[in-house]
Formats: structure tokens, C-alpha cells, sequence
């Protein structure tokens, strides 16, 4: 919770404050952490649908958690390639960061050398 003493308010809202997601990604990302997010089971026990259960493994109940790290119908291939993208986007940001990319593509089209690297950074 945001109220615990050990969270640092100003620095939890930053993001939010300094306008840089679009709101349609600011929309789910507060869905996302705010557990309102349509998975079945969110639309068993919120909305009271019938079914809740996974629509891939058919067997647990369908919640991001169990999507993201759980499922045994995605394979460990799956989570890897989930992990790849994630990383992905995170290495592009650092690069842009960093001035060590001269055009940036959308996160879904970045191909990076294996090394990046300028007088100040190098980046793997």
C-alpha cells in the first residue's frame, strides 16, 4: 500500500505525475496494479460470470499471476520469450538513455548489435 511507512510516496506517483505514458498504457498499468484487469477470473468474481478458469490450461483460475508465471500450458519457452521482449524494451530504454541509438524503433522492431557503446558507455 502506498500509505505503508516504508513506501516512498513522491517516488511511487513520479511516474504518473510526469506525463510520459500514454494514457492508454497508464490505463492498464493501473489496472494491471490494481488487480482490475479482465482476466476470466477477475470477470468470475467481479462481474459474476460463470467461468473463471484459465482458458488455456482450462484447469486454475485465470489470473495474471497465474498467466505470467503458472500456467502449465505455456511452456518455459513462452515465459522465456515473455522475458526476452521485457528485457528487450528495458536494454533499448538504457541505450536511449545513454545516446547510444541513433533511431528508435518501436520496442517490437529493435534489433540491437550485441554491444553498444560511445565514449562514456558500453552497453551488452
Amino acid at each position: 500500500s502506498i500509505a505503508a511507512e516504508n513506501v516512498e510516496r513522491e517516488q511511487s506517483t513520479l511516474w504518473l505525475k510526469a506525463g510520459y505514458l500514454q494514457p492508454e498504457t497508464e490505463g492498464f498499468v493501473c489496472a494491471i496494479q490494481d488487480q482490475v484487469f479482465p482476466t476470466k477470473y477477475y470477470q468470475k468474481t467481479i462481474l459474476k460470470t460463470d467461468d473463471g478458469k484459465c482458458r488455456l490450461c482450462k484447469t486454475a483460475d485465470e489470473s495474471l499471476n497465474h498467466l505470467l508465471a503458472g500456467c502449465s500450458t505455456l511452456t518455459s519457452s513462452d515465459y522465456l520469450a515473455l522475458d526476452n521482449q521485457v528485457a528487450k524494451i528495458i536494454y533499448q530504454q538504457i541505450a536511449k538513455r545513454c545516446g547510444l541509438l541513433k533511431s528508435y524503433p518501436p520496442y517490437y522492431k529493435f534489433n540491437s548489435a550485441p554491444v553498444l557503446e560511445n565514449e562514456k558507455y558500453t552497453l551488452y
